[in-house]
């Protein structure tokens, strides 16, 4: 839990703190190279501690028309439970997977921002009668 792994929809570069992870998330077009102004970037974290899951959580990114729907899949794979099992919100509300972050109204940060680094904040929570089924636990 505590390495430094990636996942990632492309290669922006990004960097991931020490106890982050790279979730690798889609919803671009098949082997299309995406303008970093097409993707916004994400913090996710659990809302409680779980097995195999990095503390600081995962970061990445997501093309801006890509359903929230993508990225629970994502974690789906990589926390290894049924994506049902999962839910996702952000600013402590939930969000529709069949909606974008815009969709949903979360705010995008703009250029300047994301050259700061700036994530739209994701968390996540895994139902508790999954959590012992974890593929990693």
């Amino acid at each position: 839990a505590g390495q430094d792994q990636r996942l990632l929809c492309n290669s922006m570069g990004l960097v991931a703190e020490e106890g982050e992870q790279e979730l690798q998330t889609a919803g671009g077009i098949a082997g299309q190279e995406m303008e970093a102004s097409a993707l916004n970037l994400y913090r996710l974290r659990p809302v409680e501690p779980l097995p195999c899951v990095p503390v600081h959580g995962y970061v990445g990114s997501l093309a801006k028309e890509a359903p929230i729907s993508v990225l629970r899949e994502a974690v789906s794979k990589a926390v290894g439970v049924p994506a049902k099992c999962l839910s996702l919100a952000s600013d402590g509300r939930d969000l529709d997977y069949t909606k974008t972050f815009k969709g949903n109204g979360v705010l995008e940060p703009g250029p300047a921002a994301r050259r700061r680094g700036l994530r739209i904040e994701i968390s996540f929570h895994v139902e508790p009668a999954q959590i012992a089924e974890m593929a990693c636990s």
